[in-house]
């Protein structure tokens, strides 16, 4: 009981629509943005890290006489708030890596 112009205005609305999306393909393309992701952030965090090693070995170069006794110390207080610090992050990037 439809009209005849209905049918075809129906006919053409369908020929000009979009093309249905592939799930496949979404997946595909987030897969890819979050390989991307994980990516960028294991490098930062890994040029954050020898910056952070590089300052401290530059601290302990260049530190005052008074620090010869408390030099180990410090650069091991330092390493190990560096490790602190990036442990949350670095256990985050591991078990993404596994997923």
């Amino acid at each position: 009981m439809t009209d005849p112009i209905d049918d075809r205005f129906t006919c053409i609305l369908r020929r000009v629509a979009p093309a249905e999306r592939d799930p496949v393909f979404r997946l595909g393309v987030l897969e890819r943005r979050e390989r991307d992701q994980f990516r960028r952030r294991s490098l930062a965090m890994l040029g954050l890290f020898v910056a952070m090693i590089a300052a401290a070995g530059a601290i302990l170069a260049w530190r005052p006489v008074r620090l010869d006794a408390a030099g180990p110390a410090l650069f091991g207080a330092f390493l190990l708030a560096t490790g602190l610090l990036f442990a949350p992050a670095l256990l985050r990037q591991l078990r993404l890596s596994r997923l």
